[in-house]
């Protein structure tokens, strides 16, 4: 039908299906925008000035509203801002916040958000000024469901569609009739999971010595007995940037929790959802200060909940797989095992066989994220540490993986030999970055499960 003048571009549609608005990255990982009045007119940058440095992530049903992702406040927190593309008024809707704006809910007569979903820990709700039916139901609704995370997905005049979900409850729907003032429930993900036999996860806070306040989370297996520590997995997120772990229902979480391991998630610095400067401080820092904000979270619950320091094991994918081997790197004598899925284990590689680099903006994020100093790209690679780790290893990759090659886990292996080092290796022929399909998700949580039992079970 149309094709958008920009690589990669995002489009934004009103209720017609007419495309009115568009976002896209430059070269230089910028995100710009452009607005038309119609299927005829040529495309033009919004000239505002308060707009220039947020993120488009919504438009109106009559086209008429842009609603921004941007940054506030010295922490540079990320809420959301109304743009009237005719009067150019740019509003902050959202404030007073903790963390990052994450989701939203609209009010679908407004036509606007009304509510936004925060995690300075366990979920958290904003709601904007001035009158709605949807955010006064959604308060009601945060009363019934306590303790648990509500949303609204859909909505009608009368009817809403409801989803409550939490830690240990990986979502149930119900339809909620606004005159009766009635649920009716209507299915449950994963119904054959009994939520009443989820182990529970809990946050967790702690300050680095250069200040920085670190949020994470800690699970401890829901059958652990008194005077009994746990043996721990300490299960680091990919990304690093823009990603980050939640208070919510995670299945790795609760296979490692159902075979009796604690699982700790630490939010170190570079990850998402704190703001802006709480993200920048990773930078430049993959395989140093972040790396120690994980060393230092594994201490932290060691000294405060029922943890076996004597049996610990690092587990990641993607950064997450690359941390855990730099982890075992810096601290050698603080793990018995570490596993790498799908890891990056030479910094080098992400310029030279990373689809990173085939991206709009893709070797500027590189350029920020971890520099050009090619003696601190080789420093904080793994492939050059190999002989400095203790902890057993086991790698995991996908041989069709673009985002971080295969050639990651070979060089990585081939180390390992070298230094006389005898490393057990999931390779899957057929998965990317990441294995989805049944029969190899089958395989790779056995090989894990066997992997930690050998090294850190009873």
């Amino acid at each position: 039908v149309e094709t958008l003048p920009y690589p990669g571009a995002t489009p934004f549609a009103n209720e017609d299906g007419q495309v009115r608005f568009i976002r896209w990255r430059n070269e230089k990982n910028e995100t710009e925008f452009a607005y038309r009045e119609n299927d005829d007119a040529q495309w033009k940058d919004l000239d505002n000035e308060q707009a220039k440095d947020h993120v488009p992530i919504g438009v109106s049903k009559s086209g008429q509203n842009v609603y921004f992702s941007g940054s506030v406040e010295d922490a540079e927190l990320n809420t959301v801002f109304e743009l009237d593309v005719k009067t150019g008024a740019y509003t902050q809707i959202f404030s007073d916040l903790t963390a990052d704006i994450q989701s939203l809910n609209w009010d679908f007569e407004l036509d606007k958000p009304v509510i936004g979903f925060t995690f300075p820990d366990k979920v958290a709700y904003t709601y904007a000024q001035g009158d709605s039916k949807t955010a006064e139901l959604h308060k009601k609704l945060v009363d019934a469901f306590s303790g648990q995370q509500v949303s609204i997905t859909s909505q009608s005049e009368d009817l809403a569609l409801v989803r409550v979900a939490s830690d240990v409850n990986p979502g149930e729907y119900y339809l909620f009739n606004t005159l009766t003032n009635n649920a009716s429930f209507l299915w449950a993900n994963r119904s054959w999971l009994d939520p009443a036999k989820m182990a529970s996860t809990q946050p967790l806070k702690f300050t680095t010595d250069d200040g920085l306040d670190i949020n994470g989370y800690i699970t401890l297996p829901a059958d652990l007995t008194a005077n009994k520590k746990a043996p721990m997995v300490v299960m680091i997120h990919g990304g690093p940037h823009n990603v980050r772990d939640y208070w919510s229902f995670d299945s790795e979480v609760q296979l490692f929790a159902n075979r009796g391991y604690a699982v700790l998630q630490i939010n170190y610095r570079g990850s998402g959802g704190y703001g802006d400067t709480f993200q920048e401080a990773g930078y430049l820092q993959w395989g140093g200060k972040m790396i120690q904000d994980i060393i230092d979270g594994t201490q932290y619950a060691i000294d405060r909940y029922p943890i076996d320091e004597d049996r610990m094991c690092l587990y990641g994918a993607s950064y997450g797989g690359y941390a855990a081997l730099m982890t075992a790197v810096r601290a050698p004598d603080s793990y018995n095992c570490a596993i790498g899925y799908v890891g990056i284990y030479d910094l080098n590689y992400a310029y030279t066989e990373s689809d990173t680099m085939k991206a709009m903006g893709g070797e500027a994020y590189l350029n920020m994220a971890i520099g050009t100093n090619k003696e601190q790209l080789n420093e904080f690679s793994p492939v050059n540490h190999a002989d400095k780790i203790k902890a057993n290893v086991m790698l995991i990759h996908g041989e069709k993986d673009s985002r971080v090659p295969v050639i990651n886990a070979e060089t990585m292996l081939k180390r390992f030999q070298s230094a006389g080092k005898k490393v057990p290796y999931l390779n899957f022929s057929n998965s990317g970055h990441g294995v989805y399909d049944e029969e190899g998700r089958n395989i790779l949580y056995n090989g894990v499960l066997e992997f930690l039992d050998k090294n850190i079970g009873e």
